[in-house]
This record gives C-alpha cells, structure tokens and sequence, in this order.
C-alpha cells in the first residue's frame, strides 16, 4: 500500500526524489550519529459539537507529529492526519542549514503565504481558517524552499503538485514567497508582512473556495475548476498588539488569466482581534510570523475573546463563483499551551442573498 496525500492521491516519485537526494548530501558520521537524540512525538485531538446549521462532524483531527535531527545539522518533520479514522500524510520533510541564518527545506509542506496560512489550526484564535485565507493560500505541496532571517525573516520556494486548498490534481506548478517583520514597540509589536505566489494550473487548471464556519460545511463560494488558467496572487499581513489585545489583518488578491477570458481579479480580506481576559502577553511567534500557543499559569486557566468578520469575493468577469460575508465571535478556555476549550459562533451569507449559514460550535483540543 503506497503513501497518499490527504485527497487520496498516491505521493509520486518527485517528492520521493528529492528525499534520496536530500538524504546523499548528509555526511554519515558514526560520531555524529551516536550523538542524536532520538525523535519527538507529539500529536493532537480535535473533537467538535455543532449546533445549529453546522454539520454533525464530530472528529475534526486526529495527529501525530515526529520531528528529529540528523548530522550535518538537518531535523526532519513528519505529520500523520486522521479523521472518520482514515490517517493519511500531512507532512514530510527535511530542513537544513545551510549558513545561518540561511535553512534549506525540501519535501511536502506548507507554502510561504499568508498569516492565517501559516498558523497552525491549534493555535489559531478560530476553529477554522478565514474563507479568504481558505480561497487564496495554496496549502501543501511538494518542493524545495530557503528561508531564514533574523530581524527580518524570508521564504522563497518553487512547488508542484497537489493542494489540500485548491483541490487540483498534480499538474500545478507554483514559486510562492513571504516576508515578515515585527519591530517591537513599548510593551507590544507591530507585524507586517507580504506574501506572493505565481501559480500554472497547465491542463489540470486552478480553483478557488471556501467553506465557512465548520471543515465539513458545504462551499458557499466556488470558482469551479478554471482550465488552463494561471494567476498571480498577493497578500499583505498586518498585526498589532498591545496589552492585552492583539489585532490582526489580511487583504488578498488574485489576478486570473485563462486563454480563453479575459483577466479577472479575485480578492478578499479578514480583520480579527483577540483579548487576554487575565492580561496573559501576546501570544505570537515573531520568527514565523504567526499566531504563537497561549501560556497559562500554572494551575490555572487562560480566558480569551475572539471576534473576527471577513469579505471573499470571487466574482469577476467571466469567473461567477459568488461573494461570501462572514463574521464570528468566540471564548477560548486555554488549560495548557496545547489543550483548550473553543466555544464559537459563526455567521456566513452571500452578498445579496438570504442564503447563508448559522453555526455554533464547541471544540475540545488536547494536545500530547
């Protein structure tokens, strides 16, 4: 039984490929080898409890994550997803240094773009991602990637394959980029970022959506599969946090090209804000550029309000795949940096339409 993706595509010899060649670069030094630490485990359970208008979809992630180091100072990462108890891959890959701060990764990851793209669902203030963020990041995909930086951090990578975003089969390439800084200011920051991505759809085309609310809700907004299409897609990042509150917002934008239409342009954009109620710091990942775990105290609870709305348009000329509203509030109940309780609402309606969702949502998230 070979290795699939979460689509259920079998992981074709690209990927396989650059693992062995990654791996023929690794000196093979008994020494070195005798003074790794064995690997990391660590995994997570999300359990949901609709109510409302949200589907009944109980297990929302079953993970297993293993990371580890190799000589020549390279760590290795790999991420097992299951829900309705069928595990798949989630990632693969190897990450090595090249000269700090300069690092080399090559396998199946996540794309540089985006904030929300590049939080982990753990962490993140909402039970899912922005529509937005949904419709215009790319997810995961097979590649090779530099990054680093200190003040300033960078990514830059080339990419083919599937996306667990657009849901395209393997005929896509792709070069995605990000930078992101967060100069400190009194007792807070202010984070600005920029991101872009260059995407061949070739004969498998691209598409655009999003599901709000819940994993399993029905896509209130779909392109469709747009043939041989090709699109330049650009996100600015802005964050701010001070005290208690942290403020967070994303404009996205897409430029669609196919032979047969005229260009198009597919945007998008989210604001949200979360607020300690017991005055815990911000809880943000600076060197990444994204959402951070909370830190309670010991024997003790982390309160925190989240509130967000969000505007995804994806009609323009002749792409017709509808205009979504969303907003949403919530309480999240931090016991440790990894396990929480998320109490949500979330509404969702088409632009100039009555149709459109209305979701509650209870999630338990233990981490181990």
């Amino acid at each position: 039984m070979g290795l699939t993706d979460l689509r259920g595509r079998p992981w074709t010899s690209p990927l396989l490929g650059l693992l062995v060649l990654w791996s023929g670069l690794i000196p093979l030094d008994a020494t070195a080898l005798a003074a790794q630490q064995g690997p990391t485990f660590h995994g997570r359970i999300m359990l949901d409890f609709p109510g409302l208008d949200a589907p009944p979809d109980s297990l929302r992630s079953l993970r297993l994550k293993i990371n580890g180091e190799l000589p020549a100072e390279i760590e290795w990462k790999a991420q097992i997803e299951g829900g309705s108890f069928d595990f798949e891959f989630k990632e693969l890959y190897l990450d090595r240094e090249i000269g700090a701060p300069l690092r080399a990764r090559a396998g199946y990851f996540r794309e540089p773009m985006g904030l929300e793209g590049q939080t982990s669902l753990e962490n993140l203030p909402f039970p899912e991602r922005s529509a937005p963020t949904q419709a215009f990041t790319p997810g995961r995909n097979v590649g090779l990637m530099a990054h680093g930086g200190q003040a300033v951090h960078w990514a830059l990578g080339g990419f083919g394959g599937s996306s667990d975003v657009l849901d395209k089969p393997n005929g896509e390439r792709a070069i995605s980029a990000r930078l992101h800084g967060a100069p400190e200011e009194g007792n807070g920051f202010i984070h600005l970022g920029l991101s872009a991505s260059y995407r061949d759809g070739n004969e498998s085309g691209l598409r655009f959506s999003a599901q709000p609310g819940t994993h399993s809700s029905p896509r209130l907004i779909d392109t469709g599969v747009l043939p041989a299409a090709r699109a330049t897609t650009l996100g600015l990042e802005f964050a701010h946090a001070r005290g208690p509150w942290t403020t967070v917002a994303e404009i996205m934008g897409a430029s669609v090209h196919s032979p047969d239409q005229d260009r198009s342009f597919l945007s998008g954009a989210q604001v949200s804000a979360a607020l300690s109620l017991d005055k815990q710091p911000p809880r943000w990942d600076s060197s990444r550029g994204r959402w951070g775990r909370a830190n309670p105290t010991k024997d003790g609870v982390s309160a925190e309000f989240a509130a967000q709305i969000a505007f995804t348009n994806l009609d323009a000329g002749n792409i017709q795949g509808g205009a979504q509203f969303d907003w949403g509030c919530g309480l999240n109940l931090h016991f440790t940096p990894r396990s929480r309780l998320m109490l949500h609402y979330r509404s969702s309606r088409l632009a100039g339409q009555d149709e459109g969702l209305d979701m509650l949502l209870v999630r338990v998230q233990v981490g181990f």
